[in-house]
């Protein structure tokens, strides 16, 4: 064989043996996601999550009737993160309902308490409503009650997330304000005697 001269066009005459490199891959830590309220049109999913739960965020409106409890489980609402399990996605509220009471297992929780996802998802998380008469709601309000949450893995946050309640009101037994001291006579055929 006769080695030619290298050219422009050919590599030069020194090539190293087949080699193996080792690329090591450093996961990022993703933010939960989360849909920021019920309208939102943007709902966040991911392919897999570590623990085999949730792929979909969901953040739907709670509705129960007035005086009562409704159940806050993961029909309702669920932060998804692709490299946390559902005990690792905490919940810290924000703001608090102001028309009844947030529980987790019976004990009410204020600004700054925590729960988990996995407290969502067996249903531990309750909103209890005060039994007062559901007001008027203001022009283009949907809701009745609501609180606001972020959701940490411990080392980053969601956005604020808003979750709403809706209240239906019942139709309450009337109430006698002013009892009269004596007999109370109706005589529907003379308007006079119903005062």
């Amino acid at each position: 064989r006769t080695d030619a001269a290298p050219t422009d066009k050919t590599p030069q005459g020194n090539l190293s043996d087949l080699g193996t490199v080792t690329i090591h891959v450093t996961p990022v830590n993703n933010a939960p996601a989360i849909k920021t309220d019920p309208t939102s049109n943007e709902v966040p999913s991911i392919s897999g999550s570590i623990d085999g739960k949730h792929t979909t965020a969901v953040n739907e409106i709670l509705t129960i009737f007035e005086g009562g409890t409704g159940e806050i489980n993961d029909k309702y609402l669920v932060a998804i993160d692709s490299d946390n399990s559902t005990l690792q996605r905490q919940y810290q509220l924000t703001s608090v309902p102001k028309e009844g009471t947030l529980t987790l297992r019976g004990k009410p929780l204020g600004v700054g308490s925590t729960f988990t996802q996995a407290d969502i998802d067996k249903g531990d998380l309750k909103y209890e409503h005060s039994g007062d008469e559901p007001g008027t709601r203001a022009e283009g309000v949907k809701y009745d009650d609501s609180f606001q949450f972020i959701v940490s893995d411990g080392d980053q946050n969601s956005d604020t997330g808003t979750f709403w309640i809706v209240v239906n009101p019942l139709n309450d037994k009337p109430e006698v304000t002013n009892t009269p001291s004596g007999p109370v006579i109706i005589d529907s055929t003379n308007p006079e005697h119903n005062k």
